[in-house]
């Protein structure tokens, strides 16, 4: 008696239980089935704004890396070196490099020694087609140059700028500057260097970009 009296007395509950469980699960997934086309074009309106602000923000900082290489040019061709330093990190360097009896050799700067540095001409520096690579604080520019010095052509070759992105600001850590001296300047006249690009490190753990002409 006792058994059948606990039976009967738990079986409304279960019954109730299990229709409340049936109630429920109808409940969840009417409401997902109603939420998922709103997620859905939710995602499909972020996502694309997401991609549109990343472009943008790429697309500047190419803009501002490049305005820092036109930026050194202007200044070089201005004989003002103690402004390209200003453009460059505290601890920048820039490597300099010319061949002398079939042999590359280069010199290097420190910021400072930039800053002091000196010329006696006019310098007249032109850069042409740059390609400008950025990732998160990191930029480099490769901006093919000419070279005149008092309206007489010098040499062309290759800018290569490194830069850090500190503070907001686009900021030189090493600047490579190759010096090709054709035989020739007919083919330069209008910027164009034609030459074949060999990189090679230095014992500075640096790497210096030498040309040779076609």
């Amino acid at each position: 008696m006792r058994s059948s009296l606990r039976t009967s007395a738990h079986t409304p509950i279960t019954a109730i239980s299990r229709e409340l469980a049936r109630v429920l699960a109808r409940a969840l997934l009417l409401a997902v089935v109603t939420l998922l086309p709103v997620i859905s074009t939710q995602a499909q309106s972020i996502a694309p704004s997401s991609s549109a602000a990343r472009a943008t923000e790429a697309a500047t900082d190419r803009a501002a890396a490049r305005a820092v290489a036109d930026s050194a040019l202007a200044l070089i061709s201005r004989n003002d070196f103690t402004h390209l330093a200003d453009l460059m990190l505290p601890e920048a360097r820039t490597f300099a490099s010319r061949q002398r009896g079939g042999e590359w050799r280069y010199s290097s700067r420190t910021r400072e020694e930039q800053r002091d540095a000196t010329f006696d001409g006019r310098i007249t520096e032109r850069g042409f087609g740059p390609t400008v690579l950025v990732s998160g604080p990191l930029a480099a520019v490769w901006m093919p140059y000419d070279l005149y010095i008092n309206g007489a052509w010098s040499h062309c070759g290759v800018d290569a700028f490194t830069m850090y992105k500190v503070s907001g600001r686009w900021q030189i850590a090493l600047g490579m500057l190759p010096q090709l001296s054709p035989s020739s300047t007919s083919l330069y006249e209008a910027g164009r260097c034609a030459g074949a690009i060999m990189v090679h490190m230095s014992k500075l753990q640096n790497w210096m970009i030498a040309f040779q002409v076609y």
